[in-house]
């Protein structure tokens, strides 16, 4: 099984298509990121800002599952999971107890025959905090939220906001938790904010990590300036069958 998280940057490209940052969507963008992603059976993204672009990459996945959920405290900052075979998917951005900044969605899909359940975040940045430690406090509240909605996540993933050794990374780490880039025995670069974590139920059923930031990623646009398809490059990780 595949499984792909991205931050797509609301689909304008890095540096954006329009020469300065908009929440709005390239056609050129989704249609790239929809074949960077083709061999993905589960994939979930951040900063998806309203659905037309998610149900676009679904109809080009043929995607038998697919939820577009908006930001909780912040709509634009939405998400998306499509996935290849029937899964279950829910928003788990607001509740009773905590309304999330961004998003948590989650998706329970079948795996060597028993569910698993994976947690799709998008934690927060320090860019709407008054100061760092507010920053800090605010991701960590939010993952542990998610981590006392059942079922327990096998897999976490997303964008954290957290480079590795901070805290977010350290609580994941003392909670059974291990990054899957660290596992497969490359180590995570240290301006890495995007993570796949899995449980120790999981771990040892991880054949391979990778950081699809190369090849059709990287792009040269008319006038011969080059460009990525986003600001955060997807992260891929298989599951051994």
């Amino acid at each position: 099984m595949r499984i792909l998280t991205h931050n797509v940057y609301w689909f304008q490209g890095s540096p954006p298509v329009w020469g300065r940052e908009l929440i709005k969507d390239s056609p050129e963008i989704v249609e790239q990121l929809a074949l960077l992603y083709r061999d993905a059976d589960v994939v979930c993204l951040q900063e998806v800002h309203r659905d037309e672009p998610a149900l676009t990459i679904a109809r080009a996945l043929d995607s038998a599952s697919v939820l577009r959920v908006s930001g909780g405290k912040l709509p634009d900052y939405g998400g998306a999971i499509l996935t290849r075979g029937e899964a279950t998917l829910r928003d788990a951005t607001r509740s009773d107890t905590l309304v999330h900044e961004r998003v948590h969605m989650r998706v329970t899909v079948a795996y060597r025959g028993s569910p698993i359940e994976i947690a799709a975040l998008h934690l927060p940045s320090n860019r709407y905090a008054p100061d760092k430690a507010a920053g800090t406090r605010a991701r960590i509240t939010e993952l542990d939220h998610a981590l006392e909605v059942t079922p327990r996540p096998a897999i976490i993933l997303g964008d954290l906001n957290s480079r590795p050794n901070k805290a977010v990374y350290r609580h994941l780490s003392s909670l059974g938790y291990t990054n899957a880039e660290t596992l497969s025995g490359s180590g995570p670069p240290p301006n890495r904010i995007d993570y796949v974590w899995l449980d120790e139920t999981i771990a040892d059923r991880l054949v391979s990590f990778s950081v699809l930031d190369t090849g059709r990623f990287r792009r040269t646009r008319d006038d011969g300036s080059r460009f990525a398809l986003s600001d955060h490059p997807p992260l891929l990780v298989e599951l051994a069958e």
